[in-house]
């Protein structure tokens, strides 16, 4: 099994798994968008695990600021989190959330959240 950032895979790939999904085609327009616009985007804008020739599952992984009775803190989350039916219970997601939050902790980020919404 491999992982790779979104720019390393089939971008046709990309649009088929998360059609899949979420009914929904992530493809090359919508990556240079959120790049240039999504302040809480990172480097690498998506996280695949596959395969060969064939990605399986994704990740989205985010890093923002969120302000606690502490102050504020810098924070990693995780969305459109998602793999293809055939593959679930294989570990391809459990492996894409491990590498995340070791790159997390690599980071000294404390708080990972998941989610689906955009009103953080």
């Amino acid at each position: 099994m491999w992982i790779r950032s979104y720019d390393e895979v089939d971008p046709l790939e990309v649009y088929r798994l998360n059609l899949a999904a979420f009914r929904w085609g992530f493809d090359i327009a919508t990556a240079r968008r959120i790049r240039k616009e999504d302040p809480y985007a990172t480097d690498e804008l998506a996280l695949y695990a596959g395969e060969g020739k064939h990605l399986f599952a994704q990740v989205v992984p985010l890093r923002f600021s969120v302000r606690l009775t502490t102050g504020p803190e810098n924070v990693g989350g995780l969305a459109a989190v998602c793999s293809f039916p055939q593959v679930w219970g294989k570990g391809y997601v459990r492996r894409l959330l491990q590498y995340v939050h070791n790159r997390f902790r690599e980071q000294a980020v404390r708080i990972s959240t998941l989610t689906t919404s955009l009103n953080l």
